[in-house]
């Protein structure tokens, strides 16, 4: 469930936030499943942390990824058509 939820919310960031194309890479290791989603915009993802209590239809994606999964970050800097990736890495239970 781990690796629904945090890809969910980062190609639902991708929909809501940018426009253009997008490309989503997962690869799998005995060590590590690692997610990619990346997109065209140069725009830097933003981490929202609403306050608690707060009701919220959306703006919770990366703070979710952030909480669940084992490391996660942004490839930025990047040439050619997407500028900028989010990833997620989750490493086997146990």
């Amino acid at each position: 469930m781990p690796a629904a939820l945090c890809t969910s919310e980062l190609v639902t960031n991708v929909h809501l936030h940018t426009k253009g194309a997008a490309m989503l890479r997962i690869r799998l290791n005995p060590a590590r499943l690692h997610v990619s989603v990346f997109d065209e915009s140069p725009d830097p993802p933003v981490v929202a942390h609403p306050a608690a209590g707060v009701a919220a239809c959306w703006g919770r994606g990366l703070a979710l990824a952030e909480e669940v999964a084992d490391t996660w970050g942004v490839a930025d800097g990047r040439t050619g058509r997407y500028a900028k990736g989010v990833w997620f890495e989750l490493r086997p239970a146990g």
